[in-house]
Protein backbone atom coordinates (compact mmCIF):
# COMPACT_ATOMS: atom_id res chain seq x y z
CA UNK A 1 0.00 0.00 0.00
CA UNK A 2 1.19 3.15 -1.36
CA UNK A 3 0.14 6.58 0.89
CA UNK A 4 1.15 9.88 -0.34
CA UNK A 5 0.76 12.51 2.07
CA UNK A 6 1.24 16.29 1.71
CA UNK A 7 1.87 19.05 4.23
CA UNK A 8 0.83 22.23 4.25
CA UNK A 9 2.36 24.86 6.21
CA UNK A 10 0.05 27.81 6.91
CA UNK A 11 2.55 31.38 7.95
CA UNK A 12 0.25 33.92 9.24
CA UNK A 13 2.18 37.41 8.38
CA UNK A 14 1.69 40.13 11.65
CA UNK A 15 0.66 43.50 10.23
CA UNK A 16 2.03 46.64 11.57
CA UNK A 17 0.07 49.92 10.28
CA UNK A 18 1.07 53.16 12.27
CA UNK A 19 -1.70 55.71 11.68
CA UNK A 20 -1.15 59.27 13.33
CA UNK A 21 -4.60 61.83 13.36
CA UNK A 22 -3.89 65.26 13.57
CA UNK A 23 -5.01 67.26 15.17
CA UNK A 24 -6.01 65.78 18.02
CA UNK A 25 -8.87 67.12 18.91
CA UNK A 26 -9.95 68.58 15.61
CA UNK A 27 -12.51 71.12 15.41
CA UNK A 28 -13.28 70.69 11.13
CA UNK A 29 -10.72 68.99 9.73
CA UNK A 30 -8.56 65.73 10.38
CA UNK A 31 -5.38 64.60 8.86
CA UNK A 32 -4.98 60.71 8.62
CA UNK A 33 -1.78 59.71 7.88
CA UNK A 34 -0.71 55.80 7.43
CA UNK A 35 2.60 54.24 7.59
CA UNK A 36 3.16 50.75 6.70
CA UNK A 37 6.24 48.51 8.79
CA UNK A 38 7.28 45.30 7.41
CA UNK A 39 7.10 43.62 4.24
CA UNK A 40 3.26 43.33 3.71
CA UNK A 41 0.80 45.05 1.63
CA UNK A 42 -1.89 47.59 2.88
CA UNK A 43 -3.64 50.10 0.32
CA UNK A 44 -6.55 51.65 1.91
CA UNK A 45 -9.48 52.04 -0.28
CA UNK A 46 -12.23 53.05 2.44
CA UNK A 47 -12.42 55.49 5.10
CA UNK A 48 -15.07 54.95 8.33
CA UNK A 49 -15.50 57.06 11.25
CA UNK A 50 -17.56 55.06 14.62
CA UNK A 51 -19.33 57.58 17.21
CA UNK A 52 -18.71 55.57 20.94
CA UNK A 53 -22.49 53.57 20.45
CA UNK A 54 -20.86 51.81 17.26
CA UNK A 55 -22.69 54.03 14.65
CA UNK A 56 -21.37 54.94 11.99
CA UNK A 57 -20.94 58.96 11.51
CA UNK A 58 -19.58 59.63 8.21
CA UNK A 59 -17.43 57.36 5.77
CA UNK A 60 -15.82 58.33 2.05
CA UNK A 61 -13.09 56.93 -0.46
CA UNK A 62 -9.61 56.70 0.39
CA UNK A 63 -7.15 59.10 -2.37
CA UNK A 64 -5.46 55.99 -4.79
CA UNK A 65 -2.43 55.42 -3.35
CA UNK A 66 -2.21 57.93 -1.14
CA UNK A 67 -0.93 57.81 2.19
CA UNK A 68 -2.32 60.79 3.88
CA UNK A 69 -5.65 62.55 3.76
CA UNK A 70 -7.72 65.29 5.35
CA UNK A 71 -11.53 64.37 6.22
CA UNK A 72 -13.85 66.85 7.30
CA UNK A 73 -15.90 66.51 10.45
CA UNK A 74 -17.21 69.58 10.74
CA UNK A 75 -20.35 68.37 10.69
CA UNK A 76 -19.75 65.82 13.39
CA UNK A 77 -21.61 66.45 17.33
CA UNK A 78 -18.59 66.80 19.58
CA UNK A 79 -17.50 63.86 20.93
CA UNK A 80 -14.67 60.84 20.73
CA UNK A 81 -14.65 58.35 17.64
CA UNK A 82 -13.26 56.05 16.16
CA UNK A 83 -11.78 56.32 12.43
CA UNK A 84 -10.96 53.60 10.27
CA UNK A 85 -8.82 52.59 7.40
CA UNK A 86 -10.05 49.14 4.95
CA UNK A 87 -8.44 47.89 2.06
CA UNK A 88 -9.68 45.20 -0.51
CA UNK A 89 -8.05 42.37 1.56
CA UNK A 90 -10.25 43.21 4.49
CA UNK A 91 -7.41 44.55 6.31
CA UNK A 92 -8.66 47.20 8.68
CA UNK A 93 -6.28 49.87 10.68
CA UNK A 94 -8.14 52.21 13.30
CA UNK A 95 -7.14 54.94 15.27
CA UNK A 96 -9.18 57.30 17.91
CA UNK A 97 -10.12 60.79 18.13
CA UNK A 98 -11.71 63.46 19.79
CA UNK A 99 -14.17 65.89 18.15
CA UNK A 100 -14.28 69.54 19.64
Amino acid sequence: MLMKLNLTTLVEEQLSIGVSLFPNPAADALNVEWSLQGSSHFNPHLWRLYDLTGRMAASGTWPSSAQRAQINVSNLPPGAYLQQLLDAGGQTASSRFVKR
